[in-house]
């Protein structure tokens, strides 16, 4: 377990991005990464009696992601790097895989731009020879000229690695560019929530109260709360507030909505398309509330959490290693999810071909129901890797 770190303070670092200065990111990243103590280098601190008993000052408890940290601030002379595991420059802003992996990697050294040293192990006798790799974009130097682009990079950070092909490449461009600026207004994660609870709202009341019409109005309102659902945990891991009781209530509001839009699809073919529907609408209705009663007792009696990404995870372990049937999950992956399915729906309610909803929806629910079964076992001993 990483215990302590020294930032060296520069004046990049009181920038405020995102609701948040600079040096301020910095320490709450180095807290989520495990680290208890931070001490901070405070320029403007008066030079403290070296007789006192304790050097050090300011102390403030400081929380990132479910995690405290002790956090001091000192003036540089009386700060030793004897003090610190790690030394940080507060004038960066580093993706979290970064900060993971160079803290996991036999590099003492990680060189950012210019060939400035952004982080430092506390070692005798730093390898220098061998730069610690990285992509360009997820190392960002912070530069008063520059803010706008290091908001924008900033932010780029939010891409999950759970996230599908609709949502990787429309949905959370979309919500990203809205996060930008609601961030910037105080709104917090829970309001968002409540906003993709509107739109479910919206969604089933088309559905129900408007058939005809309200099925591409209901489809597309499904769409829209796809793009929504990201609002909130994106605010969430930019201002380091993410916890597992958020993402359970996003997991369960996720399904929740899932639920409803089922239920109000298969009304609204029923009313349209005749008696015929019905048994199908109530096939569908049976699939969605199985799977989500199954995948919520499989995570109560085994990893806990609140994320269902834990069917994929499991998978995702259980075939490494053989290429074909890693080629197979990850297309199937692709085609079944979520953000795809209310990509295509809203698609196909707009060409009038509505009818055809019903048919994928029990389609991917069956794959889904028997993926989720087959592999029950195996998530019920999933172990993170």
């Amino acid at each position: 377990m990483n215990s302590t770190a020294i930032i060296k303070s520069s004046p990049e670092g009181q920038h405020v991005i995102a609701g948040m200065t600079v040096q301020m990111r910095m320490i709450k990243l180095l807290i989520s990464q495990g680290f208890s103590r931070i001490i901070v280098e405070r320029p403007d601190l008066p030079d403290i009696d070296r007789e006192d008993a304790a050097p050090l000052s300011d102390l403030q408890v400081i929380a990132a992601n479910e995690r405290t940290a002790q956090v001091q601030y000192a003036a540089p002379e009386d700060i030793s790097q004897s003090h610190g595991d790690i030394i940080a420059k507060d004038s960066y802003i580093l993706h979290p895989d970064v900060l993971n992996g160079f803290l996991n990697a036999r590099h003492t050294q990680l060189i950012g731009s210019d060939h400035d040293v952004v982080l430092t192990k506390a070692v005798s006798k730093p390898d220098q020879h061998e730069a610690f790799p990285y992509q360009n974009w997820q190392v960002i130097r912070v530069q008063s000229n520059q803010l706008k682009y290091a908001k924008k990079q900033l932010f780029r950070y939010l891409c999950k690695d759970g996230d599908g092909l609709v949502s990787r490449h429309i949905n959370r461009p979309i919500s990203t560019f809205i996060s930008r600026y609601l961030v910037d207004l105080n709104v917090t994660p829970i309001h968002c929530t409540a906003l993709t609870v509107l739109c479910a709202v919206i969604m089933v009341a088309a559905l129900i109260y408007a058939p005809v019409i309200g099925i591409f109005w209901g489809c597309l309102m499904f769409q829209v709360a796809s793009v929504v659902d990201g609002l909130d945990g994106e605010i969430a891991r930019v201002q380091f507030t993410a916890t597992a009781r958020g993402a359970k209530l996003d997991t369960g509001i996720d399904m929740a909505t899932n639920i409803l839009f089922t239920v109000g699809v298969s009304y609204a073919l029923w009313q349209i398309h005749g008696e015929d529907f019905l048994a199908l609408g109530l096939i569908a209705i049976s699939l969605a509330v199985l799977g989500v009663v199954s995948m919520t007792a499989i995570l109560a009696a085994g990893p806990g959490g609140g994320s269902f990404d834990i069917l994929a995870k499991t998978i995702r372990q259980r075939v490494q290693g053989r290429p074909f049937l890693m080629v197979l999950f990850k297309t199937v992956n692709i085609i079944v999810k979520r953000d795809m399915f209310a990509f295509v729906f809203a698609c196909i309610a707009a060409t009038g071909f509505s009818y055809l909803i019903i048919y994928i929806f029990i389609g991917g629910l069956l794959v889904w129901n028997a993926a989720l079964f087959y592999n029950a076992g195996a998530m019920l001993r999933f172990k993170s890797v």
